[in-house]
């Protein structure tokens, strides 16, 4: 299996650094350069050009809405995920620490066994990041685990990240693990039987890939911010309206006078500055007139002058 890595341009720093650390624990994966939107109808030829067969693709709206795509190529399945709480090693500072290179070991806990949706997630996730047996890029051994936790309530996935570590302790030997990083939280939004930005490359939603399940319970970010702008925007008008009872605030028809009064304000200000732009021009159009007929007076008393002067040597 090879893998490729991309990203939209317009990613965050956070993601970004998320994007690098993880590249950090992937040896074997391609990474291609930042793609704008409508490159990412070129995608999959850019994978096929490549010689990949499976995609791991970071779009990102609005500067702060990121979503992972992973993908299996040519045919399918695609996976859409929101990704969220997102907290990087830099940020972190764990303890642990892993050699770059080395194969993880992939924990899955029983909630992907829970449902066959899951269980494609489950084998997707293993795609994406376990990494091939003996590639020249790795390092033979194991000193990683990779965690993945589903939720009961809402079906997210936390993704957690842990080194190995043994211990001697005379005849025996402990086993610890230190978390190293990133931290971030996948929700499942779509399975769809296809290649991933299918309509977007045709241009047809007859040419869009089947679905094959969708996330009954998942809330847009677009959603979730319409509802946070009505809530504030509720609370504000029911504290205005207790402060005009109150006497604390004035009506909103005074508000309005008081409004139109500064308007008018405003606008005679206008005017006066105008006015007074206007006399300005006016006076530095008479000195300069008044500069010219000098310099004038002094032309013709120069042409006097030298008039007499040649007469009188003649």
């Amino acid at each position: 299996m090879k893998l490729l890595t991309a990203t939209s341009r317009g990613i965050s720093s956070r993601v970004r650094h998320l994007y690098e650390d993880l590249l950090h624990f992937l040896p074997h994966a391609k990474k291609e350069k930042k793609l704008r939107r409508e490159d990412e109808e070129m995608l999959l030829q850019i994978v096929e050009s490549r010689n990949c067969d499976f995609l791991m693709f970071w779009e990102c709206r609005k500067a702060h809405d990121t979503f992972l795509h992973l993908s299996s190529l040519p045919k399918g399945p695609s996976i859409k995920f929101q990704v969220v709480d997102i907290h990087t090693m830099g940020e972190l500072r764990f303890k642990g620490n892993a050699i770059k290179g080395t194969r993880p070991i992939l924990s899955f806990d029983s909630g992907f066994k829970a449902s066959n949706q899951f269980a494609i997630i489950e084998e997707m996730l293993k795609r994406a990041f376990q990494i091939p047996f003996k590639h020249p890029k790795a390092h033979p051994y194991i000193d990683r685990i990779m965690q993945f936790n589903v939720s009961p309530e809402d079906g997210s996935i936390f993704v957690r990240n842990y080194q190995i570590e043994t211990v001697d302790k005379g005849r025996k030997s402990e086993t610890l693990l230190h978390e190293i990083g990133p931290r971030f939280t996948l929700l499942p939004i779509e399975i769809i039987d296809g290649p991933p930005f299918t309509r977007r490359a045709t241009h047809h939603k007859s040419a869009e890939a089947p679905v094959l399940w969708k996330n009954a319970s998942y809330v847009p970010p677009s959603v979730i911010e319409k509802e946070i702008v009505a809530k504030a925007a509720f609370t504000h008008q029911m504290r205005h309206e207790q402060s005009v009872k109150a006497g604390l605030k004035p009506r909103g028809d005074e508000l309005d006078k008081i409004d139109s009064v500064w308007r008018e304000a405003r606008s005679r200000k206008m005017e006066l500055q105008k006015e007074e732009d206007e006399i300005k021009d006016e006076e530095e159009e008479l000195e300069e007139e008044e500069v010219g007929e000098e310099s004038g007076e002094e032309e013709e008393d120069s042409g006097e002058e030298e008039d007499e002067e040649s007469s009188s040597q003649e």
